[in-house]
């Protein structure tokens, strides 16, 4: 990003700052940073909106955290709120409440303690998610771990090499995935309601509602769920 390098930003209360190149951001009450921020570590205690884009090593948000534009971040942890209007990038991402992401994400690992939503593709290469998710375009990733618990989720396809998504225990009203697309190598599904699952090993377990199910070496339906079609290639 353009801007000379400079000392630390802080505000504590409330205040504005303008962005750029800097070691440190702390936003310690409710602050405003605008214009792009290049830092090493960013900290926000309570409401914090940053209006433009973001480059960091290390972001931590505890309270509600905005970044109007995308943010490349290597490691981000989310403790309550947080919302990023264009694109995410990053190394590890751990989300402790709700991510809304408006562009596409991007992470070596991603977890999910809450809910997330994505506008547009979701590719990691770890997903762990114990919670709800919403992805309206693309989701793939090597291993996908999902327990669905507080809403239902919906996602346009979903590949990966393992996939799990099983239903979160103890619910009076167990919550559900919603999927056009489903295929991976060794699949496993609780509570999903898919048009079609194509896998290698395939198992489809208590509350599923699928359309067409394509398997190449196993394929276990559990006598509770629904399989319009089944068809070994």
């Amino acid at each position: 990003m353009d801007g000379e390098a400079r000392g630390d930003v802080l505000i504590n209360g409330g205040g504005t700052a303008v962005g750029g190149v800097c070691r440190t951001v702390r936003i310690n009450g409710a602050g405003r940073i605008s214009g792009d921020v290049d830092c090493q570590d960013c900290t926000t205690n309570g409401s914090a909106v940053l209006q433009g884009d973001l480059r960091t090593e290390n972001l931590r948000i505890n309270g509600a955290g905005e970044v109007t534009g995308s943010a490349e971040v290597g490691r981000g942890h989310v403790r309550g709120n947080a919302k990023v209007g264009g694109d995410l990038k990053g190394k590890t991402w751990v989300v402790n409440g709700v991510a809304d992401v408006g562009g596409s994400v991007g992470a070596e690992r991603l977890e999910v303690y809450g809910g997330i939503e994505v506008g547009r593709d979701c590719e990691v290469e770890v997903l762990e998610v114990r919670g709800w998710l919403t992805v309206r375009g693309m989701l793939n990733a090597d291993a996908i771990d999902v327990a669905l618990f507080h809403r239902n989720s919906a996602v346009n396809a979903i590949g990966g090499a393992d996939i799990r998504i099983h239903a979160g225990r103890r619910l009076l009203v167990p919550a559900r995935l919603v999927a056009d697309t489903i295929e991976g190598d060794d699949i496993e599904l609780e509570n999903t309601t898919a048009k079609a699952v194509r896998g290698a090993r395939v198992v489809i377990g208590k509350g599923c509602d699928i359309g067409n199910v394509e398997y190449h070496l196993d394929l276990t339906v559990d006598p509770s769920a629904k399989v319009a079609q089944q068809k070994q290639i």
